[in-house]
C-alpha cells in the first residue's frame, strides 16, 4: 500500500560508526514519489507566501505529533469495527530488531509494514573515514529496508532522534500514548498477565513498526502518521540526488 511511497525515500546524510537499529548499509533505490505525493502535488498550484525552510520543518514535525495524537484518540474510541487484537503500532522484540540491524523488516503476520520508528535516543558518532557519500541539500538519512525474504528495499526506517532533535522525547511520548491505547483495548477481558506482557513490550521497545492490520473496518488508521513522516523525510532531502566526494 505504501511501498511505492517508501521507495522515494533515499539517504541524505552521512551515517555513523555505530550501527543503530536503522542500518545505514541498506540498498538505496532511486525512484520518484507517487504522483499524488510528489513535492509539486504537495504544494499548492497557486502562488503562496514563501515559507522559510526552518519554519517548514517545524510545521512538518508538528504535523507528525498531531497525527500521532489523532491516532491515539481514534484507537481509544474504537468500537467493534476492528479486531480486538488489531495493532497499528507494533513494538518489535529483540529478535525482530536483530533482523532490522541486518537490513530486513521482520514479517508481521497478516499485516503490512508501512514504516519503522527508531526510538533509540542514544548519541552516535557522526561519520566514518571511509564514508564517501554526501548530498547537496544535507538533512537526515532515512534508510530503506527490505521485507524479510525480499531484496527490494521498501520500508523507511525513521531515526526519531535525528529527525526531531530535542523534540524527540516528546514524539516518543506520543508513540507510547498510542501503544497505551492499544494495550488498553487489546487486553480487555484477557487478564492481568496479558496486560502486563503487552505493557512490557510497549515500554521496552526501541523499534516500533507502523502497520496496516490484517482485517477490519479501520485498517488505515496509521496512514496519516506514515504520510506525515514521509513528508518530513522529503523536507530533509531524502529523494534528492547524491554526489560522491
Amino acid at each position: 500500500m505504501l511501498r511505492s511511497l517508501a521507495r522515494a525515500v533515499t539517504p541524505a546524510a552521512r551515517r555513523s560508526l555505530r550501527a543503530p537499529p536503522c542500518p545505514s548499509n541498506a540498498p538505496i533505490p532511486r525512484a520518484a514519489a507517487p504522483a499524488s505525493l510528489t513535492p509539486a502535488r504537495l504544494a499548492s498550484s497557486h502562488a503562496a507566501p514563501h515559507v522559510p525552510p526552518q519554519q517548514e520543518g517545524t510545521e512538518l514535525r508538528a504535523a507528525v505529533e498531531t497525527e500521532l495524537s489523532t491516532l491515539r484518540a481514534k484507537i481509544a474510541s474504537l468500537g467493534g469495527g476492528a479486531s480486538p487484537d488489531a495493532a497499528w503500532l507494533r513494538p518489535l522484540s529483540r529478535d525482530e530488531a536483530a533482523f532490522v540491524n541486518m537490513g530486513q523488516v521482520p514479517a508481521s503476520p497478516g499485516a503490512e509494514v508501512l514504516a519503522l520508528l527508531d526510538l533509540d535516543l542514544r548519541p552516535v558518532p557522526t561519520t566514518t573515514p571511509g564514508d564517501k557519500r554526501t548530498t547537496v541539500t544535507g538533512g537526515v538519512h532515512v534508510p530503506l529496508l527490505a521485507h524479510m525474504g525480499h531484496t527490494e528495499p521498501a520500508v523507511p526506517c525513521y531515526p526519531l532522534r535525528d529527525l526531531f532533535g530535542a523534540r524527540a522525547p516528546r514524539v516518543i511520548g506520543h508513540i507510547h500514548d498510542v501503544l497505551g491505547a492499544q494495550v488498553a483495548r487489546n487486553s480487555t477481558g484477557k487478564g492481568a498477565d496479558t496486560r502486563a506482557e503487552l505493557e512490557s513490550a510497549a515500554r521496552d521497545a526501541e523499534l516500533v513498526a507502523v502497520v496496516v492490520p490484517a482485517d477490519g473496518a479501520f485498517r488505515d488508521l496509521a496512514m496519516g502518521s506514515a504520510l506525515a513522516l514521509f513528508r518530513l523525510a522529503l523536507h530533509e532531502g531524502n529523494g534528492q540526488e547524491e554526489a560522491a566526494l
